[in-house]
């Protein structure tokens, strides 16, 4: 059969020629973690506290909930990536309610990074961070002090813990 050639223009679309081929980033694999943490005044029970990353990051992702046998509705949507380790020391025992000078601990983080501060700072919320102690609960602490030791890994001192309720 004969075909018109015509019959394969496009026509008002001009695609340039490229030689080189664009790569498309595929959003990685999300890490999740749904932090038990006291609620403050005026959030709702269910999941309040999410945190979530992903190499690369997809830009937003949505948190769903399904309640019984109802299909899954969307919840809410966690726009930024959270920052997210894990402890290579356990969490020393120290006083609740003001600062320690004398405790510190290593965490591992999978990617961003962290800063030493001022006490104003610190007392403002900077530097807040939620850590899974070994027995499962979670503590809310705050550190005046980060030092990177090596890639990735920081020691965290100058602490004020039990923040929130969450001795």
């Amino acid at each position: 059969r004969a075909i018109d050639p015509e019959v394969n223009d496009f026509p008002g679309v001009d695609v340039p020629a490229s030689p080189t081929i664009s790569r498309v980033l595929v959003a990685g694999v999300p890490q999740i973690e749904i932090l038990d943490l006291p609620l403050t005044q005026g959030e709702p029970a269910a999941l309040a506290y999410v945190a979530s990353q992903a190499s690369p990051w997809p830009g937003a992702m949505a948190v769903w909930r399904r309640s019984g046998n109802t299909e899954f509705m969307p919840v809410d949507l966690v726009s930024s990536p959270a920052t997210m380790g894990h402890l290579i020391d356990p969490l020393p025992e120290g006083p609740l309610w003001r600062w320690d000078s004398t405790s510190n601990f290593r965490v591992s983080l999978g990617g961003g990074s962290i800063a030493s501060i001022d006490e104003n700072d610190a007392l403002s919320g900077r530097n807040l961070f939620a850590v899974k102690k070994s027995n499962g609960a979670w503590e809310i602490i705050i550190a005046k002090n980060a030092v990177l030791e090596s890639a990735g890994v920081w020691r965290l001192s100058g602490l004020l813990r039990g923040l929130a309720n969450s001795e």
